[in-house]
């Protein structure tokens, strides 16, 4: 038997090409999802700090909202960061390691969200 075993072999990278074919057009491609990552960050930001530092708000129902909240920001931090990387920086590769962490991430705060939605039902 002749070869390595290549299946067996693991990719240092991946590389993650963004939208072929429209290479050039990838910074007015990148500008709504710009646009709509600060308006999401600012608004659950700005939601966190409100719950945290109004007195009335004190209450477990709105801190699950603070949670929920919190979840999102970090949920588009960690998708959208890289792709307007690949968008406005040309940085397409992505070793194993990155890719695995941001796999982890979006899986458990997916997870982390559900998770809270549930508890808002329950408590009700």
């Amino acid at each position: 038997m002749s070869g390595a075993n290549i299946s067996s072999m693991t990719p240092g990278f991946f590389v993650l090409n963004g939208v072929p074919g429209l290479e050039t057009a990838h910074i007015w491609i990148s500008l709504p999802f710009c646009f709509m990552y600060i308006i999401a960050v600012a608004g659950n930001c700005g939601l966190t700090y409100l719950i945290g530092h109004e007195e009335a708000l004190h209450h477990p129902m709105y801190y699950f909202l603070a949670l929920l909240s919190f979840t999102d920001v970090t949920l588009c931090t960690t998708t959208v960061s890289n792709m307007l990387c690949i968008f406005w920086f040309n940085l397409k590769e992505i070793d194993l390691s990155g890719c695995l962490a941001q796999m982890f991430f979006v899986h458990m705060l997916t997870g982390m969200e559900s998770g809270v939605l549930m508890l808002m039902v329950l408590r009700g």
